[in-house]
């Protein structure tokens, strides 16, 4: 089914039809390697960049009373790459009372010799949202209980009884947690066989029905072989900081480390998952994988998968319509950069940044290098064709010194096109001492894009205009991305290395009009991974959103569907399309309300 078609009118349907930089290659968290340095046009309607007040962003994370930190090796100098990751964590409702809750993802401490130490206090944590921006730690009574070298998970109704679920990705083992309907959980991942091998360094994952039976599958990136390299430490008496980064002594990896395997469970429908990656992954081997996303790239109706890779190329799995897929990031034009270099892929997201009805794919990367937009420009019967774009639209020198982590495109301002956050901070907790100056530094602020929209689309770096939180310097990892107040704009969860947290509560975003859409699915997609949701407004413009279990870096954002709406007090048409391929279309939908949508219902219901 082919989504890129233009539109006729302002009430009418809308309109689908079928699917050199000067950077130096750098490598990625791990960064070092042995002994060595290392489309179509859219619709719309023209405005000036300054049309709309930029939002101010405000760090309320203390007031609302979240202060989990987060852990992840000694603060300072990492021994290991595992220690120089970091966590993310996942905006969803864990009680059914329809507001965003927080899962922060937590680490350990993994000593210079490779010892695992724990701490009562280094746990993952869950805090309910209780409105009016105060948040309570329920971790001790919700069944969530894990203490593990923890990094990216995702949400998702995997057995699709009206109630929200948790997967965990740790180094070690992973977890899936079972929400029993009142906001606690029952671990169940070995019932369930998504466990994965002992000495799995898992990432990140996302969910999605890719094979077509109605049922939510789920894939798991991993990343290196930590366990090995400990183990031949210890065997060789090898001292740990044996590698360089421009000349300094750093740690090891991830290039000369042994990656692994990514995992593809299909669901059986009957709360248990089958691991299918080496029958339905053609020519799968070894990657270092960060964060995946299932995403229909080519409009053909069914989920493929991205997978961002760290100093290595980068994976599009393209789905036959049957859940086989074959490889053709190359042919796709994402398994690099412009210029064919390998880039240090961390996080994902995935948007129509242009509205041109295509998704595009923007990726972070390490620093001295870029931050990467891959623009959706579908053609040859079919075939997605992504042209890189960061410098058309003015990404390369926000990013060029930072080192990127977290992305969301949202709109931050509702003036109707996707801005861009990104969260930023080094892995070399010595870069600070180093004497060649870098110019770049271990804790940064994060990085906040405007889109200038129609026709061009460009990013305006905002950052030192936008409120205090974002002046806030620390070695900034995980990002999500809700509406925590229900407001009407969105705000933004932050994780830091070895740091506090940030819950960046978006001020002024509600100047414009918005709408927001909860979906529910039928069967075994009740939470519909993979529904899209297009709005057309009287100016002519189009945008879609995609319902994604699992983005940006390790991590999962508010699966209601946000739109903003300019001055728009009515959009004149908004369209759903649902896995099965179904469809409905609602008329003069008023603004500035949040909807629930159920598929077959025939009507908007109110929602937060």
């Amino acid at each position: 089914m082919a989504l890129a078609g233009l539109l006729v009118s302002a009430t009418a349907l809308v309109g689908v039809t079928a699917c050199s930089d000067d950077s130096t290659s750098t490598p990625g968290p791990g960064g070092a390697t042995n002994g060595a340095g290392g489309g179509a046009k859219p619709a719309g309607v023209a405005k000036p960049a300054d049309a709309t007040p930029l939002p101010v962003w405000v760090d309320v994370a203390e007031e609302a009373g979240i202060t989990a930190l987060n852990h992840s090796g000694k603060p300072a100098q990492k021994d290991w790459i595992v220690s120089g990751m970091g966590g993310g964590s996942i905006a969803f409702d864990s009680d059914g009372d329809g507001d965003m809750d927080l899962l922060i993802v937590d680490g350990t401490m993994l000593t210079s010799d490779g010892e695992l130490q724990y701490d009562e206090a280094w746990r993952t944590r869950l805090f309910r949202n209780d409105g009016d921006w105060k948040f309570t730690d329920v971790t001790a009574d919700c069944g969530i209980d894990v203490q593990a070298f923890g990094f990216g998970g995702a949400s998702c109704d995997y057995d699709a009884d009206g109630d929200m679920d948790v997967y965990l990705c740790t180094w070690g083992r992973n977890f899936l947690f079972r929400n029993r309907g009142d906001g606690t959980f029952e671990d169940v991942t070995d019932a369930a066989g998504v466990r994965g091998a002992e000495w799995d360094m898992s990432t990140a994952c996302a969910f999605g029905d890719v094979d077509g039976d109605g049922h939510h599958d789920l894939y798991v990136s991993n990343y290196v072989d930590q366990q090995k390299q400990i183990e031949e430490h210890r065997a060789n008496g090898d001292p740990g900081r044996i590698c360089s980064w421009r000349k300094f002594n750093v740690y090891c990896g991830p290039p000369g480390l042994i990656g692994q395997l990514d995992r593809l469970y299909l669901g059986n429908g009957d709360g248990t998952f089958r691991e299918v990656g080496e029958a339905r992954l053609k020519d799968q081997h070894p990657r270092y994988a960060f964060q995946c996303v299932m995403t229909d790239v080519d409009e053909d109706g069914d989920l493929d998968i991205f997978v961002a890779n760290d100093t290595v190329e980068n994976v599009m799995w393209v789905n036959d319509g049957k859940g086989f897929f074959e490889n053709l990031a190359r042919q796709c034009g994402v398994a690099t950069d412009a210029d064919v270099k390998e880039q240090a892929g961390m996080g994902v997201a995935v948007a129509d940044m242009n509205q041109d009805g295509l998704v595009d794919i923007v990726v972070t990367h390490f620093s001295h290098d870029h931050n990467t937009l891959y623009v959706n420009d579908l053609r040859k019967e079919g075939r997605p064709l992504f042209a890189d774009r960061t410098h058309t639209y003015k990404l390369f020198e926000s990013s060029y010194h930072r080192l990127c982590w977290g992305v969301g495109m949202f709109d931050m301002d509702n003036d109707a096109d996707l801005d861009m956050w990104v969260a930023c901070g080094h892995v070399y907790g010595e870069i600070d001492n180093f004497a060649e100056d870098t110019g770049t530094s271990y804790a940064q602020k994060n990085l906040l894009l405007r889109n200038e929209g129609a026709p061009r689309f460009k990013f305006e770096d905002v950052t030192t205009r936008s409120g205090s939180a974002l002046q806030i310097e620390r070695v900034w990892r995980g990002a999500c991305f809700a509406d925590f107040d229900d407001d009407g704009d969105i705000d933004v969860f932050a994780t830091s290395l070895n740091g506090k947290p940030a819950l960046c509560r978006n001020d002024g975003g509600n100047t414009n009009s918005w709408l927001r859409f909860a979906l529910e699915g039928k069967g075994g997609q009740r939470d519909p991974s993979g529904a899209r949701v297009y709005v057309l407004l009287e100016s002519g413009a189009v945008q879609m959103e995609e319902l994604h279990h699992g983005s940006s870096f390790c991590g999962d954002n508010d699966p209601r569907l946000h739109f903003g709406t300019g001055s728009a007090t009515i959009a004149g048409t908004v369209r759903v399309v649902w896995p099965d391929g179904t469809e409905e279309t609602f008329r003069d939908v008023a603004t500035r309300k949040g909807y629930r949508i159920r598929q077959g219902a025939g009507k908007l219901e109110p929602a937060k």
